[in-house]
């Protein structure tokens, strides 16, 4: 509502498209809408969209876990996208790599269990979230007092388990999507204990993963499925075998590295991945549906492709 009026920019200032307010919106000269958008405004906006026989791909959590939802991460369940689908929803941050890197590891043996402990930037909590930590950084280094706003610790130097809210079993949110939206993407219930840490990084998140697997593996079919994999790359160079959030910014990929059997199991194998939030389950997965949907649509209406 307060970009009401301004101008947008499209494809390098190639075309300019003022901002209109959702309420104003008209959905039934609208193909297909795209909602990144909170929670509340996905369940008060999506319903009209919908009535309107406009198609919708929906970023927020609200409709990921709805039963009869489609929850696509294209790279591993894109082609379960139909044709009649209305309401398709994008993964979680987090949920979409962790899914990109479990569905290729499931390629080479059955998982029994995965532990996974994530490392996120600020920009998953929003722009606000990222000034927080440039305002306590230079706070920080004038002797001021650090207050949160954002985050309920201070986030400059510092780091804390916990992201979303805590819940009454002591997990948070987070951890709890990051749980089932995966166990519902990889259709298997695969058991998935999370922990979830915000750290003072701007862009980029990083997941530590330990899988272990019902049976032995090889280190090698390992590495051969991970290059195979859409949407990942793997980091194997001996001795700078990992990448950091720093480094995989504007990146569409999900770096893996640091590859290494788990000794504490019999069939155990340690990880690390980090990816561009705001494009990695964000807006390159919103993308590629978008992308699917077109492909497998049949001719359009005329009507503007994109809401």
């Amino acid at each position: 509502k307060n970009s009401a009026g301004k101008p947008l920019s499209v494809r390098d200032k190639q075309h300019i498209h003022p901002v209109q307010a959702l309420e104003d919106c008209d959905f039934s000269q609208i193909d297909i809408a795209l909602f990144a958008t909170e929670n509340n405004v996905s369940k008060e906006y999506i319903p009209c969209a919908l009535e309107n026989h406009c198609r919708v791909i929906d970023s927020s959590s609200f409709y990921r876990l709805q039963e009869g939802i489609p929850l696509i991460v294209p790279p591993v369940n894109g082609d379960q996208i139909k044709q009649h689908d209305r309401l398709i929803a994008a993964a979680n941050c987090l949920a979409s790599p962790l899914s990109i890197v479990l569905s290729s590891l499931m390629s080479v043996a059955p998982i029994r269990r995965a532990v996974v402990t994530t490392f996120q930037s600020t920009s998953g909590a929003g722009k606000g979230s990222m000034d927080e930590l440039e305002q306590q950084t230079h706070s920080y280094f004038n002797q001021q007092p650090l207050i949160p706003r954002y985050f309920p610790r201070q986030i400059a130097f510092n780091l804390f388990p916990q992201v979303g809210e805590i819940l009454e079993d002591n997990f948070c949110t987070e951890e709890v999507k990051i749980v089932k939206e995966t166990q519902k993407i990889l259709n298997t219930p695969i058991p998935i204990l999370a922990t979830t840490t915000r750290v003072p990084v701007f862009i980029g998140h990083s997941i530590a993963i330990v899988v272990e697997f019902s049976e032995n593996f090889s280190m090698q079919t390992i590495k051969e499925k991970l290059r195979s994999m859409p949407g990942i790359r793997l980091v194997d160079h001996h001795g700078s075998d990992y990448l950091t959030p720093v480094e995989c910014q504007n990146q569409n990929d999900v770096f893996v590295g640091r590859l290494r059997r788990d000794p504490t199991v019999s069939h155990g194998l340690s990880l690390w991945t980090v990816s561009d939030n705001l494009r990695r389950g964000a807006a390159l997965d919103t993308v590629e549906i978008l992308q699917l949907m077109l492909n497998g649509s049949a001719e359009g209406s005329g009507q503007n492709p994109i809401g």
